[in-house]
């Protein structure tokens, strides 16, 4: 069995797995949920939360496996993050020549099918997968493969915490024999305060944050760096603290506020430590500025909330497509059989024809609707990779579109079966079809649809021979709402190439016009990701 190659940032990406220090712990349930959830919601006996070492995969998280690590020649997972963009998956194990003599399939546990979704951090390092796995050979849905990132996500969340913690700790500054020492060269700001509340030191940070200088402030009140409204009560406050008094972070408390010396105030984050320093009973206050953080805060909050919000119309949008759009289809449908068999005895073969094309129609566009919601639920890699027949395709949509008898919509080309997503394909080649149809200025027309690989590309041309576009409009046209024609003579939303646009920028292609009017005919040219 061929081993997986390593990453090209392999030595990177290693160094941001031992930093979240997560390696040979202790099963922890926020990780073990995760897996137990992906196995339920998927419908396989094994999930794991699979991390990527240097010569072994490690599993965090282990539903129906039973062991703890494999050695990495061995982890399919070791292939997954070669592509952290996007999920592996294995239908049959025994098929792919890549795992067909791994020991994982050939032995316990018969691996037969495989699905691994990367978890890959903020700066891009693919850490290893969480991925389920069956026994017996299957096909992964769309909504198998989201499921599987949705989780991966909180995955990735736990991990990120994880790193974030290190940092702080690795961050803390160790005590010194000489603590004044100690304090001067911490990374925060520290004040020393003796028993009475007097400020025995104060480190180059806090001199910086509070704009006084180090002599200014000894033998001062520790309420000198409060604003005047707080300082009767703190007083108070220290006094039951020095009772007994233990560690304590205040970050609980978000309208903490201190006072430098202009009078200019900012929030605060304190922590208070005891300590004994030469036989004297001394408080060490951390003090950190949050007005940053706390911006930074509200800028998520408000971000989550959009986020929210959009979800629900998303939700919302899936709930109408579903029942208030789907009902009149399933209406129709039921319409077209029943005045079948009304007039099966006196129908004319023409009729009959005419009934079987309305109900191949109706048919036809409850599979596209079921795609177009599914593709509108999932992000852009959501959508399975297929070999498509574009000449089939296109010759589909024509027919949907059903144009004037005087239309002719055909692919032209060598080659017509490509490896992409044949669902957000679709939406753009029916939207620049219907275009070419929609804005022609001739009771006859033709539009020619091509395609050929350059590079890693597929690049597309739909070719018509109508009036054309000029020059000045070419960026215009892509503009949401915008329409050259007016809505009284053509009627358009003023979307479609909008939709058309992002659509193939999500495939991570771009799309452009050749036209020169007066000589007729336009081409909309596109790059779309995908392979031969």
């Amino acid at each position: 069995m061929p081993a997986a190659r390593p990453p090209i940032n392999e030595a990177e990406r290693l160094a941001a797995l031992h930093d979240c220090d997560v390696l040979d712990t202790a099963s922890e349930e926020s990780f073990d949920s995760v897996a137990r959830l992906a196995a339920r919601l998927v419908g396989c006996p094994i999930a794991l939360v699979s991390l990527i070492d240097a010569e072994r995969q490690w599993f965090k998280a282990d539903v129906g496996l039973g062991v703890p690590e494999t050695p990495r020649e061995l982890a399919f997972c070791a292939h997954a993050i070669l592509e952290p963009s996007q999920p592996l998956v294995v239908p049959d194990a025994t098929a792919d020549p890549r795992f067909a003599t791994n020991a994982l399939v050939t032995g316990p546990p018969d691996i037969r099918s495989y699905a691994g979704m990367p978890l890959v951090t903020q700066d891009g390092f693919a850490l290893g997968t969480l991925c389920v796995i069956d026994k017996r050979p299957r096909e992964f849905t769309p909504e198998n493969l989201d499921t599987l990132r949705t989780l991966a996500q909180s995955v990735v969340t736990n991990l990120e915490l994880r790193r974030a913690l290190r940092r702080m700790r690795e961050l803390a500054i160790a005590v010194d024999q000489r603590l004044v020492e100690v304090i001067d060269a911490s990374p925060s700001a520290i004040v020393m305060v003796r028993c009475d509340g007097r400020i025995k030191a104060i480190n180059r940070l806090a001199r910086q944050d509070f704009g006084y200088d180090g002599a200014e402030l000894v033998g001062k009140p520790i309420e000198t760096l409060l604003p005047e409204r707080f300082r009767a009560g703190h007083q108070g406050h220290r006094q039951g603290f020095m009772i007994a008094p233990t560690y304590r972070k205040m970050s609980e408390r978000r309208d903490l506020m201190a006072r430098r010396k202009d009078g200019s105030e900012f929030l605060v984050e304190i922590g208070l430590n005891p300590v004994e320093f030469e036989d004297e009973s001394l408080i060490l206050a951390s003090i950190i500025d949050v007005t940053g953080q706390r911006e930074v805060e509200r800028q998520l909050e408000k971000q989550r909330q959009e986020l929210v919000r959009s979800n629900a119309d998303l939700e919302e949008f899936a709930y109408v497509a579903s029942h208030d759009l789907k009902a009149p289809l399933r209406g129709i449908s039921h319409l077209a059989e029943w005045i079948a068999n009304d007039i099966a005895t006196v129908a004319s073969a023409e009729t009959v024809e005419h009934l079987t094309l309305l109900r191949g129609r109706v048919k036809r566009l409850q599979t596209l609707q079921d795609g177009l919601l599914a593709y509108a639920r999932v992000t852009k890699t959501d959508s399975g990779v297929d070999d498509v027949d574009v000449a089939e395709l296109v010759a589909d949509i024509a027919t949907l579109l059903a144009p004037p008898p005087g239309f002719e919509i055909r692919f032209e080309g060598a080659q017509s079966v490509y490896r992409l997503q044949s669902t957000p394909l679709r939406v753009v080649l029916e939207n620049l079809i219907g275009n070419a149809v929609k804005h022609h200025d001739r009771a006859t027309g033709r539009i020619i649809v091509s395609a050929r690989p350059v590079g890693d590309m597929i690049e597309f041309r739909v070719q018509d021979d109508g009036p054309g576009i000029p020059a000045r409009f070419h960026e215009r046209i892509f503009v949401i709402f915008q329409t050259l024609a007016s809505r009284d003579d053509v009627e358009s939303s003023g979307m479609g190439l909008a939709i058309v646009k992002k659509r193939i920028e999500q495939m991570g292609g771009k799309i452009w016009i050749e036209s020169a009017p007066p000589e007729r005919g336009s081409a909309f040219v596109f790059t779309w990701k995908g392979g031969t």
